[in-house]
């Protein structure tokens, strides 16, 4: 597949959209009070830009994720750290430190953990049941 790092870009971008607007949901009980909307389009690009820099640090959006084991939770749980950090301290110095509730940075870390890790496990499952069979 000749763009198979942009789809695994592609497909995190999606999980980190995915966790921060589930984070909001859980926040607060699956209504999302209409200032907060704002909040959530304001603060996506800032958002994405820091967990993209979080991955990258940790080598996350490069290897063939077939192979995928134990060994990869603890990088995983790194870029996941190093982005919700780097988001946090963007979002305290740009808006202040009351802009986003406290309570989201770790239910988006928490969401975007279980679902880096479901993502993966899924497509190894994938590529050991229906992969291909030997001859």
């Amino acid at each position: 597949m000749r763009y198979r790092g942009m789809v695994k870009f592609l497909l995190h971008v999606a999980i980190f959209i995915f966790a921060y607007h589930l984070a909001y949901y859980i926040r607060f009980d699956y209504q999302i009070p209409r200032p907060y909307l704002s909040v959530i389009r304001d603060t996506i690009p800032v958002l994405l830009i820091a967990k993209a820099l979080g991955f990258l640090s940790f080598g996350l959006f490069s290897g063939w994720w077939r192979y995928v084991s134990i060994r990869d939770i603890l990088p995983i749980t790194g870029g996941c750290t190093l982005g919700s950090a780097l988001f946090a301290g963007a979002v305290y110095l740009y808006w202040g430190p009351y802009h986003v509730p406290r309570s989201i940075y770790l239910l988006d870390w928490g969401n975007t953990l279980l679902l880096v890790l479901a993502g993966r496990f899924v497509i190894r499952s994938g590529r050991e049941m229906l992969g291909r069979r030997p001859r």
